[in-house]
């Protein structure tokens, strides 16, 4: 009797034991139903945080519901602590958590702050915020708009994936918002939101504010309501995935002063009828205008020396392409053509004159049968003190120094030289 009966003060105490350890009270304090960590206590900061922890499903435990406003200070121990962020996981799995109203002293929102609150329908971020983590608003599938202010510099991967009734992006500043730094393309609300509005009105007509320098990646993925971009001669570089799939662009210029396009920069533009590629561009991304279906014809600049992988696989209807540069520039490995069939490869390729020759035995230039030259187009001299100016791998990366592999070299006098280093 007495051996079962240590038996079962064991049971019990390991039983408390896992209990104790799949679910972990996760707060320094409670004030007014919002639960509270210390996070600086020389500057007497606190967040938001989730109730308690259940370890085993990595999930946490909530109780917020309704409408929350959250106070810019709180009291604890005797002490004003401000707070200045939501924390981790804080609103998670808030099943009944209807709007969310921050203070503008809150500077971050952590990642997965209200990741799967499903009825969340209304959130009023805070005039200083300067980061939104990673998911953090991951499958609010209520939520219809959100409003990003001026001081956001960072949004994070995944922050508004999944959600799907998403309508509008509210906007102050379109400088500002060129200027945040999206950490991959789900990142940016547009992704979902049918509708991009500065100051209450959509855009449609986009226009560069003059400083900005750089359309910098993932800009604006997505954005369905998109017909036309107008630049400025100082922007030297559109970034990776800038207008991914901004299926009604039908309007842009690239303008001189653009160095580089980036990967996937116009990848799916269906509206895109032609293109004409500046004389100052020198790189062109991989995918940077693939699946671009409606494109009838290239013009591709006198400096461009390098094109990435399928950058040009359109499958579309093209007519001619012209390439300025009397040195072929390196078509990445496996294509950059691609998407031409067989028959398409007698697509009109124009080229400068005396240049026939050399495009004809350059890879995949090689390949078009209807090759043209063109007057126009003055031949380079090659200067025999032209020195190294950039060097950079296949892939369009600049380098330091000579790298194993192939090496893209740009010379003094304008020409380009592709090295094998061993």
């Amino acid at each position: 009797m007495k051996k079962n009966s240590i038996i079962s003060k064991a049971i019990l105490t390991i039983a408390l034991m896992l209990s104790t350890s799949l679910s972990t009270l996760a707060y320094d304090f409670e004030y007014n139903g919002i639960y509270y960590n210390v996070i600086n206590t020389t500057e007497m900061h606190v967040e938001v945080t989730y109730k308690s922890f259940y370890e085993a499903g990595w999930t946490a435990i909530n109780d917020y519901s309704g409408d929350i406003v959250i106070p810019n200070d709180v009291p604890f121990n005797g002490e004003t602590y401000t707070i200045t962020a939501i924390g981790y996981k804080a609103f998670e799995n808030s099943k009944s958590l209807k709007s969310v109203d921050m203070p503008n002293s809150v500077i971050r929102i952590e990642d997965e702050a209200f990741s799967d609150c499903y009825y969340l329908t209304s959130v009023k971020l805070s005039d200083s915020l300067e980061t939104i983590g990673r998911s953090a608003f991951y499958q609010c599938e209520n939520l219809k708009s959100i409003s990003i202010p001026k001081s956001v510099k960072t949004i994070r991967e995944h922050a508004f994936s999944v959600c799907k009734n998403l309508e509008d992006v509210n906007i102050t500043d379109l400088s500002a918002w060129c200027k945040i730094d999206f950490e991959y393309y789900p990142a940016n609300p547009l992704c979902y939101a049918k509708s991009l509005k500065l100051n209450g009105v959509e855009i449609t007509d986009l226009v560069i504010p003059n400083n900005v320098k750089r359309i910098k990646p993932y800009s604006f993925p997505l954005y369905q309501a998109l017909k036309s971009v107008t630049m400025h001669d100082a922007v030297t570089e559109i970034g990776d995935y800038a207008f991914y799939s901004c299926n009604k662009l039908a309007n842009f210029t690239i303008n001189e002063g653009v160095k580089k396009i980036g990967d996937y920069a116009f990848y799916h533009c269906n509206n895109l009828e032609s293109i004409i590629i500046p004389n100052t561009v020198g790189i062109i991304g991989k995918y940077a205008f693939n699946e671009c279906s409606e494109l009838k014809s290239i013009v591709l600049g006198s400096s461009l020396y390098l094109i990435g992988e399928y950058a040009f696989s359109t499958g579309g209807p093209l007519d001619s392409i012209t390439s300025l540069n009397v040195e072929p520039p390196m078509c990445s490995y496996p294509v950059v053509f691609g998407g031409l069939s067989t028959k398409s490869w007698n697509v009109l390729l124009n080229v400068p004159e005396g240049a026939k020759e050399a495009y004809a035995n350059a890879d995949e230039w090689c390949n078009f049968t209807n090759i043209q030259e063109i007057a126009g187009v003055e031949d380079i001299e090659v200067d025999n003190n032209a020195v190294e100016v950039t060097r950079y791998d296949i892939h369009g990366r600049e380098l330091s120094q000579p790298t194993t592999g192939v090496n893209i070299i740009k010379m003094s006098d304008g020409t380009t030289r592709k090295v094998i280093v061993k």
